[in-house]
């Protein structure tokens, strides 16, 4: 669950800010697919590619993790 909304917070910074999946990818030192399973939840991030994103994202590694709330949300509304 954790992997796939933060996986979701990526995709939409990535939107938002008009990066195609491939131009992201590259400016992070990325393959596209890699980015793309990440932003599907199916694997997993390490901590200094997660700062790469967010450094070209110019944003903060927080405003891509899903907080302890968003992932109980979840949870809940699943059941």
């Amino acid at each position: 669950m954790f992997r796939k909304l933060m996986g979701q917070k990526i995709a939409a910074r990535r939107k938002a800010q008009r990066w195609s999946q491939e131009g992201l990818a590259e400016q992070a030192g990325w393959s596209r697919q890699q980015l793309s399973r990440v932003e599907l939840g199916t694997s997993s991030i390490a901590a200094d590619r997660l700062l790469a994103l967010a450094d070209v994202l110019e944003c903060e590694v927080a405003d891509l993790v899903p907080t302890r709330e968003e992932v109980q949300r979840r949870l809940a509304s699943e059941k």
